[in-house]
């Protein structure tokens, strides 16, 4: 049937029964979670610096070439700060679809670095906190979904979640 063919980066009708609302955000969520793993051992290989911006562009060229490695029908772009129409501020990472008339991001991330030199606290509350942005609307405000990426560059990644948890609640006092 016609329909069965329909390509599956195309939104579902929003009268359709058949799939999630937020099934591309959920495919590229699996994937990042299939792939990210492999991240740290490729950015060893090409690391020159410590800086978020130059991790966050080798961390969209993994998942972009993630994508061509796999071979699989992977209908996404992975892209460093995407632009908005109505806003000036950019995040860090955005997924569009490969199609002709996609113009948004599906999906958006802002990246920190997480070591003993960053103001991490500040990225979580604060004026230029990153959930700050979101929840203020300055980042990805036609989204419903964001994401963030934590570059552990000191400490271990369960000493940073817990930071983060702490700072969170703290905020919710």
């Amino acid at each position: 049937m016609l329909r069965d063919l329909k390509p599956l980066y195309q939104p579902p009708n929003s009268s359709s029964l058949d799939v999630s609302p937020n099934l591309e955000v959920n495919t590229i969520l699996r994937f990042i979670d299939v792939n990210i793993s492999g991240f740290y051992g490729y950015y060893i290989t090409i690391m020159d610096s410590g800086k978020e911006n130059r991790i966050s562009e080798f961390l969209v060229k993994h998942f972009q070439l993630c994508k061509d490695e796999q071979g699989d029908y992977f209908p996404y772009d992975f892209g460093k700060n995407p632009t908005q129409a109505t806003s000036d501020r950019e995040t860090d990472i955005g997924v569009v679809a490969l199609t002709r008339t996609s113009k948004d991001t599906i999906i958006e991330f802002e990246a920190k670095r997480f070591s003993e030199t960053s103001a991490n606290k500040e990225y979580v509350c604060g004026e230029r906190g990153g959930i700050e942005r979101f929840k203020r609307g300055h980042h990805s405000s036609h989204l419903v979904i964001c994401g963030m990426f934590g570059y552990v560059q000191s400490r271990t990644s369960q000493e940073w979640i817990t930071k983060v948890n702490d700072w969170i609640g703290e905020k919710k006092q």
